[in-house]
């Protein structure tokens, strides 16, 4: 569980509500973005660029994968610490779980977003929880089941970031991994239970990427083309994509 040490009442409500379900836990301390060195004098507006946030919450994920990477377990739960839980968190933790031998990445958190989901993967896992292959981006970090193959993947393949971490993850960037959804999902940030909600009224973050080169003419029309007929996964033609589902994962 990733926690920045100047966020103990995070750190206090997670070791309640993990020791009232019986959960084990490693503390993970988060790589603090106040601490980064600001940004280059020059620098400009013309390269696309990640906020030092974004960039903390990279090295805090990766304190996570080193820590695992040395326990010598076959699978970990990573979790940020403002997530709620679902009823089935413990039994899920706990219990003795058939994963998909091939998964890389099981995202067990949800966004207000709809997702394509491939239903002929469907598999139980849980009593009314399911793991489906997940067919598109589903962005957030907050909740994943990470396996010894992932992490190679990852390692090899993220040698610098370029990109958020749940982009890297769950992103158009992950199409090298093998991503499964829990359905529903057993955890949930505070800004996706907001989203859900529609008598909130949230204010985007001003941050300054600076500029991305525009796309225009025939490469534009083929990427909003693309971006609403086909999904990254899985490969092949239109005739195979009658086997997705598209919708909302629900939070229980």
């Amino acid at each position: 569980m990733i926690n920045l040490d100047r966020a103990p009442d995070r750190m206090a409500r997670m070791a309640r509500l993990l020791g009232e379900m019986g959960v084990a836990f490693a503390r993970v301390p988060a790589f603090d973005g106040r601490s980064l060195p600001p940004p280059a004098a020059g620098a400009g507006d013309s390269s696309w660029r990640m906020t030092a946030s974004e960039i903390a919450t990279i090295r805090s994920h990766q304190g996570c994968w080193d820590l695992f990477e040395q326990s010598g377990d076959p699978a970990c739960v990573i979790l940020e610490d403002d997530v709620h839980f679902g009823r089935d968190f413990a039994d899920f933790v706990a219990g003795e779980r058939e994963l998909p031998p091939d998964f890389d990445l099981i995202k067990i958190e949800t966004t207000p977003n709809k997702v394509w989901l491939d239903r002929n993967t469907e598999r139980p896992i849980l009593g009314q929880r399911k793991l489906m292959r997940l067919a598109s981006p589903h962005l957030g970090a907050a909740g994943y089941v990470l396996s010894r193959a992932g992490l190679a993947k990852i390692r090899s393949q993220y040698q610098g970031f370029e990109c958020p971490i749940d982009t890297a993850l769950f992103g158009p960037a992950a199409q090298a991994l093998t991503i499964y959804q829990m359905v529903p999902s057993l955890v949930i940030q505070d800004n996706g239970l907001k989203g859900k909600n529609s008598s909130y009224v949230g204010f985007a973050s001003d941050i300054n990427r600076g500029r991305k080169p525009k796309v225009r003419g025939v490469s534009k029309i083929k990427r909003e083309i693309a971006r609403a007929l086909a999904p990254y996964w899985p490969p092949g033609p239109m005739r195979n994509k009658w086997r997705l589902s598209y919708q909302e994962v629900a939070f229980e």
